[in-house]
């Protein structure tokens, strides 16, 4: 068996680095069938599994699922990713990921100073399909170390003066901020969005960056967590996308998976899918962001019956079922923001916190927490 392979093996076939430019192309798919039972007797004539290309979502234009060696574009525009990035854990502890800026001599882990060496530019060239009035990024995103000094990276198209898009992290607070360009060739503008969410160190985030015309979205862990719309359309561009790090900011210490890019604004609960992995047990949609830093009153204004999908703000026993817990992936309360939580007492229908439930209506009212609502049900 083994002359027999060795016989079918030829000698002027392309090493590794000639791939994946030099491949074999089979065409449809691949038929293999014809098995026999246990008796050895040929069973089912003409059965056969077939293997075609995988099923896409629509008006996909490019997915990187870093689970080959080859960093491929898994789309139909076969875009990869180069230089061929590290590659890490993948989100859901299945397959790989995308392992950027850790360092080369240390287990990934262990991460090194982004500031120690120049950081190598991961880029996805451009090309036509990328270009649409209304488009979606989605990805995993896993950092592993503080971001302090500078903005960070998490992707770039354009350049410093024509960000198109600019996904990046504030320092410290880690809060995702958004800079695009909007207008035409004869008058332009930077626009800005930053996140009310604080992506968290040390464990996976969902983030969905869409826009349909003039409407930016930005969802967190498949909940939208701002809109803003936009004075102009955005304008297009025709350089790369940079990951993870780019000629102007510092590079980000991180993993990424599942990046895909859409030429249309993924609906609401199609983000909200693809997020639902990072609360497992719980409906994330139930609850909603209703404001922070904010007095009560704010707090109750914004969780209103009288909204297309009525709102209350949050009870104590619906906070303990979940609340409290996706207010704290999503970084509502954390140690920057106060940790006070409003709350509806289950009972009284009265306002509800450890550190006010003593104070008079006015002195409520100067303090401040995050308010949280839930769905009418």
């Amino acid at each position: 068996m083994v002359g027999l392979l060795s016989s079918m093996v030829r000698a002027d076939l392309p090493t590794l680095s000639d791939f994946p430019s030099d491949c074999l192309d089979i065409p449809f798919s691949l038929c293999l069938g014809g098995y026999r039972s246990a008796t050895g007797d040929k069973a089912h004539t003409g059965v056969s599994q077939s293997i075609g290309q995988n099923n896409l979502p629509k008006d996909l234009v490019g997915l990187w699922t870093f689970d080959d060696m080859f960093a491929q574009d898994q789309s139909p525009n076969q875009n990869p990713i180069r230089p061929l990035p590290s590659f890490g854990p993948g989100f859901d502890g299945r397959g790989a990921s995308a392992a950027f800026n850790f360092s080369s001599d240390s287990d990934a882990s262990s991460s090194s100073s982004s500031s120690d060496a120049s950081p190598t530019a991961y880029s996805i060239n451009h090309i036509n399909a990328y270009q649409s009035s209304s488009w979606t990024i989605s990805m995993w995103l896993f950092v592993g170390e503080p971001v302090v000094g500078d903005f960070r990276t998490i992707l770039y198209k354009g350049s410093e003066s024509n960000p198109g898009p600019h996904v990046s992290l504030w320092p410290e607070s880690r809060r995702i901020h958004i800079r695009l360009t909007t207008g035409n060739d004869a008058s332009t503008s930077i626009e800005t969005l930053d996140s009310n969410s604080n992506i968290m160190i040390g464990r996976w985030s969902h983030i969905g960056v869409v826009v349909d015309g003039k409407l930016l979205s930005l969802f967190v862990n498949g909940i939208l967590d701002t809109v803003k719309l936009l004075n102009r359309p955005p304008q297009f561009n025709t350089d790369p996308f940079y990951i993870a790090s780019d000629p102007w900011h510092d590079s980000l210490n991180c993993f990424i998976d599942q990046l895909a890019i859409f030429q249309r604004a993924l609906l609401p609960t199609e983000l909200a899918a693809m997020g639902s992995a990072a609360f497992p047990g719980l409906d994330p949609s139930f609850y909603s962001l209703a404001c922070m830093s904010c007095p009560v009153s704010t707090a109750l204004e914004a969780c209103s019956s009288e909204d297309e999908t009525p709102t209350h703000l949050c009870t104590m026993a619906e906070l303990n079922g979940g609340g409290l817990i996706i207010a704290r992936v999503m970084g509502w309360i954390n140690s920057i923001h106060a940790n006070r939580i409003f709350a509806l007492d289950d009972k009284a229908g009265l306002m509800y916190d450890a550190a006010t439930s003593n104070m008079t209506a006015a002195e409520q009212q100067r303090t401040l927490g995050v308010g949280l609502c839930c769905k009418n049900i």
